[in-house]
């Protein structure tokens, strides 16, 4: 029977046995020509290589959604692991980072404590001043009274060097907190493992302490400069008025000293131009 358009001829039905002896037969040709095929892949280079890979591959799973299969539980495991590792991590970083803390303000109380201490110190000093504002003008002033009065110059000079590291710590102190304030509002948070090698965040205690003693500091600098100009020129005038005596051959170390002290001083609080209108003053008296 053929189809009228293509002129195709359709199959015919076959009987089993005819279909049995037709499966039989291609069976022994494909193992015929396998057989063939793998005798030629054996007698070259690259056919062994293909067959070492077809031994390989067969050892592989079926299919990979069955690998993903029998891998969920052990990648499972493993991310469980991770997560707790991590969450270990933090809390000991986390405690570790409250004794750093911890160690951190008992250093910043201890340096607090000095820092007011010293300015209590040059307070006290500068307050002293006004006892040996007459001293230095008593003719008859004995040795021990001199001295006493140079170991006080000496301590103004202390106080200026005082003076000039509070100043010095208020105005880091003032820059801190407004950097600190400023790095706040712009910190973005960032995905990282917890180490102690992140610094700690920036503390501000300390620097809030100076920034509440700063009207002391700032009167203190100011008396000090005071006290050592009017020092400074009362030693001046005691030297102008010792010249003018016959006994002006007298051994004057203890006043160019005090005189020293009170240079430094000035010149320490950048006040250098004060000094030279004391000298100017007693030079024009």
């Amino acid at each position: 029977m053929t189809d009228k358009n293509n002129q195709t001829p359709l199959p015919t039905a076959l009987p089993t046995t005819a279909l049995e002896s037709k499966l039989k037969s291609l069976r022994e040709q494909s193992q015929k020509h396998s057989q063939a095929l793998t005798q030629k892949l054996a007698t070259s280079q690259s056919g062994q290589n293909l067959l070492h890979i077809g031994t390989s591959l067969s050892t592989l799973p079926p299919d990979l959604h069955s690998l993903l299969t029998h891998l969920h539980p052990l990648l499972s495991d493993i991310e469980d692991y991770e997560t707790s590792s991590v969450e270990l991590l933090q809390d000991l970083v986390h405690r570790a980072n409250e004794v750093r803390i911890l160690q951190r303000r008992m250093e910043h109380a201890r340096q607090c404590a000095q820092l007011y201490e010293d300015l209590q110190a040059s307070e006290q000093t500068i307050q002293r001043n006004e006892q040996y504002g007459t001293l230095i003008q008593d003719e008859d002033l004995e040795r021990d009274g001199i001295l006493d009065q140079v170991d006080h110059v000496h301590s103004l000079e202390r106080a200026a060097h005082t003076t000039l590291s509070l100043v010095q710590d208020l105005t880091h102190s003032t820059s801190q907190v407004s950097a600190t304030t400023t790095t706040l509002d712009s910190n973005a948070t960032t995905r990282t493992l917890p180490s102690l090698r992140t610094p700690l965040e920036h503390d501000s205690e300390r620097a809030q302490f100076l920034m509440k003693l700063a009207p002391r500091i700032r009167r203190l600098e100011s008396d000090t400069i005071k006290a050592l100009s009017t020092r400074l020129e009362s030693v001046l005038q005691q030297l102008q008025q010792e010249e003018g005596q016959e006994h002006a051959h007298v051994d004057q170390t203890m006043e160019l000293t005090m005189i020293g002290h009170c240079m430094r001083g000035l010149a320490l609080l950048g006040k250098g131009k004060e000094a030279e209108n004391v000298f100017a003053r007693v030079a024009i008296m």
